[in-house]
């Protein structure tokens, strides 16, 4: 989630500058090789790019510059067979491939995806609700936006991921954190059964019933174990009433302690009289806002609420007691919310081609210190290196009722009791820049970790580095790792779906 705010200094996106073997002859020949043999295979919907066509740096590009991966062919599949052909195409050939839906992700894993093939599934997005209107069939290229919307104009609603323009496999597939998981549950628990291609080529349907160990496996670590080509999901009635609230807030660098307190307070209380309601959504940031000083970040906070103006009174007045040098509330419905944080489709966030990194990891509360201790870190680093400017540190603070009654045994996701998920996010043009962003990302995230008191840190899937370890992302149970390692050997023993949060 990202404030308009931030993203008003965001990056426009520029053409990727493709550098790679494919500028060979040797290898613009092999990439021709690879289109003439593998288009007859395909169906006629399909499309295969390669490097030497002229739209193919625009048709390839994904999110972010950083790390990414290289591609001999990139082709947009129509179909589930076009899948399995690309899938046992490249098995016989050895190339590797990426399935690649909205091109996100902060995972460094992806770079090591060189001269492979790209499978692009954005073509396969179909939605249709089912008779009983209680789950819709998606097809696996769909994005948050496309479904929140067609929900909306059945009446129905569902979990789907605050930016509108991820791929929505691609959120739940890591568990997937969503604005309404308060009242349903995760991204990934709303998956009743799955079309899945497996490393073979083979296309099989998983569901309690079929393959189950597999549907355990896909819901929190499925991007080791397949391309979802199909999803049965959960929907469910819309309200009648659509009122949700905004409320913004803004405090100054010397207020960061006592914010922190009171926003302890509230994590406190957990499930007690007056805990974080289902249908409330919060999140602070360390940040620039222009308007109240253009050079250094201020705390920005926001309260998103699914209900009136005096409902959330209670909630947000320990917050304006605090006195905050700004504060304001908006009126807004349930498909306004990507919007208001700027991750709507047309916003600067959902442009392709910036370069950014991404370090996070998950909090049970703040530690006050630490906290001030962060934001003067991250202050000193953008005031000393403008390019780093429109980066920002955020605490996400998802609704966690209905979440965490899922059962934590039923699913593969790992970690479903913390209050908090903090990510650095560091945005910035230059590539002479990545090592130094490195460096500040990985301080960051250390100081956050050294606050925690915990001897290893718990790091959701969708904002990995690619620096972890298979326990900090899978969590640290010996039962599920074996179990997820077993999986592993069983569905895809030569790990050709290694190239994003790999179970090692």
């Amino acid at each position: 989630m990202i404030p308009y705010s931030l993203l008003q200094y965001a990056l426009v996106a520029t053409f990727l500058s493709f550098t790679s073997a494919a500028s060979t002859a040797s290898t613009c020949f092999s990439t021709k090789k690879i289109a003439a043999q593998l288009g007859p295979m395909l169906s006629a919907d399909a499309e295969i790019y390669i490097p030497n066509q002229a739209d193919f740096l625009d048709i390839s590009l994904r999110w972010s510059k950083f790390a990414a991966p290289s591609y001999a062919a990139y082709v947009k599949v129509a179909t589930e067979e076009d899948v399995q052909a690309i899938v046992r195409y490249a098995n016989k050939k050895d190339l590797p491939f990426l399935t690649v839906s909205g091109g996100h992700g902060w995972t460094s894993q992806l770079e090591r995806m060189q001269h492979g093939i790209g499978i692009s599934t954005l073509k396969i997005n179909t939605m249709k609700l089912s008779k009983d209107g209680k789950t819709v069939s998606l097809g696996g290229g769909v994005k948050s936006g496309q479904v929140e919307k067609f929900l909306s104009a059945q009446g129905k609603r569902s979990v789907t991921g605050v930016c509108e323009c991820t791929g929505l496999m691609g959120v739940a597939l890591g568990g997937g954190h969503g604005t309404l998981q308060g009242h349903y549950g995760l991204l990934a628990d709303q998956i009743v059964a799955a079309r899945v291609v497996l490393a073979n080529g083979k296309a099989v349907t998983v569901s309690k019933k079929k393959n189950s160990d597999l549907f355990w496996a896909l819901r929190g670590a499925g991007h080791n174990f397949g391309i979802v080509t199909e999803v049965t999901y959960k929907v469910y009635d819309a309200p009648a009433k659509d009122n949700w609230l905004v409320k913004t807030f803004i405090y100054l660098p010397e207020q960061i302690g006592a914010f922190h307190d009171v926003a302890n307070k509230a994590i406190a209380n957990g499930y007690g009289v007056d805990r974080q309601p289902a249908g409330m959504l919060v999140a602070s940031l360390y940040t620039i806002v222009p308007d109240v000083d253009p050079n250094t970040p201020v705390l920005l906070f926001l309260m998103v609420y699914d209900g009136s103006e005096q409902e959330m009174a209670p909630h947000a007045k320990p917050y304006l007691d605090l006195k905050p040098v700004f504060n304001s509330t908006q009126k807004i419905s349930y498909s306004e919310i990507s919007a208001v944080f700027a991750f709507d489709d047309n916003s600067v966030a959902c442009q392709k081609g910036i370069r950014t990194q991404g370090y996070s990891l998950n909090l049970q509360k703040y530690h006050i210190l630490t906290q001030r201790a962060v934001y003067d870190e991250f202050s000193n680093f953008i005031i000393k290196n403008p390019d780093f400017k429109r980066s920002y540190v955020i605490f996400e603070g998802y609704p966690l009722q209905g979440v965490r009654a899922i059962d934590a045994s039923t699913t593969a996701v790992a970690d479903r009791e913390r209050n908090i998920i903090a990510l650095f996010s560091l945005l910035y043009s230059s590539p002479k820049n990545d090592r130094m962003a490195t460096k500040i990302g990985t301080k960051v995230r250390g100081l956050l970790h050294k606050g925690t008191g915990e001897s290893d840190m718990s790091v959701y899937i969708g904002y990995a580095r690619g620096t972890e370890t298979t326990q900090q992302v899978y969590g640290s149970g010996g039962v599920r790792l074996r179990k997820l390692k077993g999986l592993k050997q069983k569905y895809d023993p030569h790990g050709r779906f290694n190239f994003y949060a790999r179970i090692e």
